[in-house]
């Protein structure tokens, strides 16, 4: 049977350098596929805002998508238009909270999504900090026992003040062979990130990151949606 999906939409405006619950996916369905999209209505002051997906409401450094990026007012704009962002795709367990936070009380966010509840598919989630100049292992995705395949979001995100020359590989060892590399030595810069959607990834394969030693700090979100054994 078809799984029929629950669409959902939620919004809140922000409270000024406070964190601000903008959804918890239901410990009732089986995973959540969203949208989240930030508007900066404060004409004259720009907005510095932060994304996290966490099992809490005071988020830790792995937990966030977005970080300190900036939204120029109206006022600020070269064009005079708000400043916007959206960020899609993202595949969210039970329970988890997506939170945001901004420097001014005129920032709104929205999410746009779907709740799915089914007995065919699983979610899998894993959050990691790369640690500098070494392989890092951020996730191994389940066993064949427990999910025949699945289609994976990773999504990356330099929490420092400087640019960062970052790796990201997939492997079915610890040690990525040259060819495994996915990302190699990508600059992301102070704030930024990037995402590699919808990797259909074989069971027991691994995410491996690398950063060289002295680097800054670098936050990885490795999820995605699974299909069950019969």
């Amino acid at each position: 049977m078809a799984t029929v999906p629950s669409p959902i939409t939620v919004s809140v405006t922000s409270t000024a350098n406070t964190w601000v619950e903008l959804y918890t996916v239901p410990s009732s369905v089986t995973y959540n596929y969203c949208t989240v999209t930030a508007l900066n209505t404060d004409p004259t002051n720009d907005a510095t805002i932060s994304i996290a997906i966490s099992n809490g409401t005071s988020p830790v450094d792995k937990e966030y998508i977005e970080y300190n990026t900036v939204l120029l007012a109206k006022n600020n704009s070269p064009n005079s238009v708000p400043g916007g962002l959206e960020r899609g795709q993202f595949v969210v367990k039970p329970g988890e909270k997506i939170m945001v936070k901004s420097s001014n009380g005129s920032t709104n966010f929205r999410l746009f999504g779907f709740n799915y509840t089914t007995s065919e598919r699983g979610v899998f989630v894993s959050t990691g900090l790369i640690t500098p100049g070494s392989n890092t292992l951020l996730a191994t995705t389940p066993a064949s026992t427990v999910a025949l395949f699945g289609t994976y979001n990773i999504n990356v995100i330099n929490l420092s003040t400087g640019a960062v020359d970052t790796r990201l590989a997939i492997s079915s060892t610890t040690t990525p062979a040259a060819s495994e590399w996915i990302e190699y030595d990508t600059s992301i810069p102070a704030n930024g990130g990037i995402m590699r959607p919808c990797l259909p990834i074989p069971p027991n394969y691994n995410v491996i990151g690398y950063i060289p030693a002295g680097s800054g700090s670098i936050a990885v979100r490795v999820a995605g949606v699974t299909r069950q054994p019969a």
